[in-house]
């Protein structure tokens, strides 16, 4: 996998608190770029891949469903 060259501006910083806008999670931003399925071998671009604040399981979103989250509130 290889890292998105571009990433949108206002896009949130890698390690950032986000929400998942389809899945209705916050996670922490880990990386964006491309994702293959191993099975399918089925190629997508600017896959968000995203992880519990507090640890666990990784899951992928579309980068366009990932918005920041500001402030301490959590305030979207």
């Amino acid at each position: 996998m290889k890292p998105s060259s571009h990433v949108p501006s206002g896009r949130p910083r890698l390690g950032s608190l986000v929400h998942d806008k389809r899945s209705g999670r916050d996670g922490k931003l880990m990386y964006i770029g491309d994702d293959e399925d191993p099975s399918t071998g089925r190629k997508k671009h600017n896959v968000a891949f995203l992880r519990p604040e507090q640890g666990g399981v990784e899951w992928t979103t579309a980068v366009d469903n990932v918005e920041p989250i500001s402030g301490k509130g959590r305030s979207r």
